[in-house]
């Protein structure tokens, strides 16, 4: 499966990872390596190891919480800042993506980055107006999910690292309007 692979590389530091991506050939970066190993592209010469990184995070921000990429779907799904965000749909999503092996090594940043019609993720954190968070060769970039997403496969990474996904919190529901009742 990754008999082509000539290098493998492990950076403790975020431009390093970006700067390695950048050095010539065909390279990748892998975390829980799930889609990686499904994907069996053989031009691949090189995988960048982005698990050192510090990437592995679920935080309350200002305005919102941030996802870092590396932290895994089993994280996302168990994690109860998330599970009483918006009646918990990230964490259901998380939840109902394949068996628990799997979801104990694919990560957020795997998930979004691969583009797969398949993500999961996908769907909850553009409902919840989610933006990704780009390392570049040049500094950082926001980037809304909604204009990350170029068709199955592709994204607006250009070469750049999904460092995190930052959600903004739901607007709170004024008193006036009352909930839907079954």
């Amino acid at each position: 499966m990754f008999d082509q692979v000539e290098a493998f590389y492990r950076p403790s530091r975020i431009q390093e990872a970006v700067r390695l991506l950048h050095k010539g050939g065909k390279g990748c970066f892998v975390a829980g390596g799930t889609d990686v190993a499904v994907r069996q592209d053989r031009s691949i010469r090189f995988l960048v190891d982005v698990t050192q990184l510090g990437l592995s995070y679920i935080r309350r921000a200002a305005g919102g919480i941030t996802i870092g990429a590396t932290t895994t779907l089993s994280e996302v799904a168990e994690s109860s800042v998330l599970q009483s965000l918006a009646g918990g749909i990230l964490a259901r999503a998380a939840c109902s993506w394949g068996p628990v092996q799997i979801r104990n090594m694919a990560t957020v940043g795997g998930n979004l980055a691969n583009a797969s019609p398949s993500a999961d993720l996908a769907v909850a954190l553009l409902a919840l107006d989610a933006a990704a968070v780009v390392a570049m060769p040049r500094g950082r970039r926001r980037i809304p999910l909604r204009d990350f997403f170029r068709g199955p496969h592709e994204t607006a990474l250009a070469g750049g690292l999904l460092v995190e996904v930052a959600i903004p919190l739901p607007p709170r529901r004024p008193p006036w309007i009352a909930p839907c009742s079954p």
